[in-house]
């Protein structure tokens, strides 16, 4: 089923979620765990910076970045999700070697 959104825009939880994205940011230097980061790039409700921001600020010594070209926002239920699904296998199995 394809994403619907949502119907209502709560202020109170969009206040919330600016504050959870400010803490996060100052936290990202204190990830030192592998990262694995899949991004849409037709996605409209992430900002197409922020996996560059993630990459850039955090320690992890493994890091792997991928796009998306024709997935919008949950890449999961998208016309790509064996590409995404093949792509996180890879890099559990690569960790494990």
């Amino acid at each position: 089923m394809p994403w619907q959104g949502y119907k209502v825009n709560p202020l109170k939880a969009g206040v919330q979620l600016l504050k959870l994205q400010w803490e996060t940011k100052q936290r990202l230097s204190r990830i030192y765990q592998p990262l694995l980061i899949i991004q849409a790039n037709l996605d409209e409700t992430v900002d197409l910076k922020s996996g560059d921001i993630i990459l850039k600020n955090v320690q992890s010594a493994v890091r792997e970045s991928h796009w998306m070209e024709e997935s919008k926002h949950v890449v999961i239920l998208d016309c790509e999700f064996e590409d995404v699904a093949d792509i996180s296998l890879k890099f559990m199995q690569n960790l494990l070697v």
